[in-house]
C-alpha cells in the first residue's frame, strides 16, 4: 500500500466548509470597507478643493468688483477736473473731490484683497499715455507701469514724453511691439527712427 503525502499549506485551514465560506465573507467585508473609507476620504477631499475654488473665484469677483470701482473714482476725478480746465465752473469740483478723496480708499480695499497672494497681479490698461490724462493719473497709484512702443513708429521724443507723464510711478518698463531682429545680433528693427 502506497501513502500519500499532503502537500502542506502555509497556513493550515481546517477542512470545514462553514469556516472557509465565514473567512471569504471576512475578507469581502473588510475589502468594502476599504473601498467604503476610501470613497469617503476622496469625497471630503473634493468637497475641500471645491471649497477652495470657490473661495478663489469670490476673491476674484470681488477684486474685480473694487478694481472697476478704483477706475471709477479716477474717472470721476478726471472727468471733474478736466470740466473745471475748459469751462471754468466750480461745479466740476464737486465729482473731483468726491472722486479724488474715494481713489486711496479703494485702493487700499484692493491691496487689502491681493494681500497673502503674491502671485496674483491687477492689471489696469489704460489709453495711450500722450492721447488722454487716465495713464498718468493711474501712474501714481500702481507699483509698476509697462510702455508699449512699437519698434518701428515711435519716436524717440514721444517715448520721453509719455515716459515723464508716468514720472509718479516708481517702476517704468519698456516693451518693444513689432520689432524685426537682425541676425547679426547688433540692432532690432528701425528703432526712434534710424534706419534699419
Amino acid at each position: 500500500m502506497a501513502i500519500q503525502a499532503r502537500p502542506r499549506t502555509r497556513f493550515p485551514i481546517p477542512a470545514i466548509p462553514a469556516l472557509k465560506a465565514r473567512l471569504r465573507s471576512a475578507t469581502t467585508t473588510v475589502v468594502a470597507i476599504g473601498v467604503v473609507a476610501l470613497a469617503v476620504v476622496l469625497a471630503a477631499w473634493i468637497n475641500l478643493q471645491a471649497q477652495h475654488t470657490a473661495e478663489r473665484v469670490t476673491r476674484a469677483i470681488a477684486l474685480r468688483e473694487h478694481a472697476e470701482r478704483f477706475l471709477g473714482h479716477l474717472r470721476d476725478a478726471e472727468t471733474g477736473q478736466r470740466g473745471y480746465l475748459l469751462t471754468g465752473l466750480a461745479s466740476y469740483l464737486q465729482p473731483f473731490t468726491e472722486g479724488r478723496g474715494a481713489v486711496l480708499p479703494a485702493l487700499e480695499t484692493l491691496d487689502r484683497l491681493v494681500e497673502g497672494a503674491p502671485n496674483r497681479f491687477v492689471i489696469f490698461d489704460s489709453p495711450p499715455a500722450l492721447a488722454a490724462s487716465p495713464a498718468a493719473e493711474l501712474a501714481k497709484y500702481v507699483g509698476q507701469a509697462v510702455v508699449v512702443a512699437r519698434a518701428d513708429r515711435t519716436g524717440q521724443g514721444s517715448l520721453e514724453d509719455a515716459i515723464r507723464l508716468l514720472s509718479g510711478c516708481p517702476n517704468i518698463q519698456l516693451l518693444l511691439n513689432a520689432v524685426h531682429f537682425s541676425p547679426s545680433g547688433r540692432r532690432f528693427g528701425s528703432y526712434y527712427g534710424y534706419g534699419g
